[in-house]
């Protein structure tokens, strides 16, 4: 009787063992599954609330969120959670642009932290020229990066009473009253989110792009003009010259 009690007690610990290997070789296999199914996880940092540029990155504004390795591949300059990238996006940072509340942190969001500055929005050989405009004459939000406007202006000639005219066409627009950012910006959806900017409606200056002998003519000739210079806004792929 005792060694049929010894044995029930080996058979149980032997049906504990085998059941217990069982249970984590279905772990180990459902793992394989779901990592099959999901792909490599990996943890990239997200923004917490809406920010603008110049302003400190504070304790809180940060998150994390983990992605797929792949869809990391496909998305440029994100930040991911290693302390090497961390570091570039750490406390009383300064952001470079505008970043929208649960969007990716990206290299380019930090001062010093990629190489897209506002500057290199303007083509090789050509120069960024500021002109101060009359605000109440801006055209307000119709204005905005990328835009072609004409320059006109009051200029008395010869002592004769001051006129308009039509300083220059079709510049460029780099930035508006002071702003470089564009007026979408890409939410990680793939969607645009729309920016109001309330100082986007009263501007004192724009800033345009044009070559450099025309921008030290604009320097001789806006000395010369009464008040400020007015816009006049052209659709984007008008880029007829009406005096060549």
């Amino acid at each position: 009787m005792a060694e049929n009690v010894v044995w029930n007690k080996k058979l149980l610990v032997v049906s504990l063992v085998v059941a217990l290997a069982a249970v984590a070789l279905f772990y180990v296999y459902d793992s394989l599954k779901q990592a099959r199914l999901t792909g490599e996880m990996v943890e990239v940092l997200v923004w917490k609330r809406d920010l603008t540029p110049g302003e400190e990155i504070g304790r809180g504004d940060i998150g994390v969120t983990r992605i797929r390795r792949e869809v990391l591949r496909d998305i440029q300059g994100v930040v991911t959670n290693a302390p090497e990238d961390r570091a570039l996006v750490k406390e009383h940072t300064r952001v470079s642009r505008y970043v929208n509340k649960n969007d990716f942190v990206r290299f380019t969001d930090v001062r010093g932290g990629g190489r897209s500055a506002p500057s290199v929005k303007i083509r090789k050989g050509m120069r960024a020229v500021t002109v101060p405009v009359d605000p109440y004459t801006a055209p307000g939000q119709m204005l905005s990066v990328d835009d072609r406007v004409d320059l006109i202006g009051m200029v008395s000639l010869k002592g004769k009473p001051a006129k308009a005219y039509l300083l220059i066409e079709n510049l460029r627009v780099l930035a508006v009253g002071g702003q470089p950012g564009e007026a979408t910006q890409r939410a990680p959806g793939g969607g645009n989110v729309q920016r109001y900017r309330p100082s986007r409606t009263v501007y004192r200056s724009v800033t345009v792009e044009t070559i450099p002998e025309v921008a030290v003519q604009l320097a001789n000739l806006l000395p010369r003009i009464q008040g400020k210079t007015w816009i006049l806004v052209r659709n984007p792929a008008d880029t007829r010259m009406l005096y060549p």
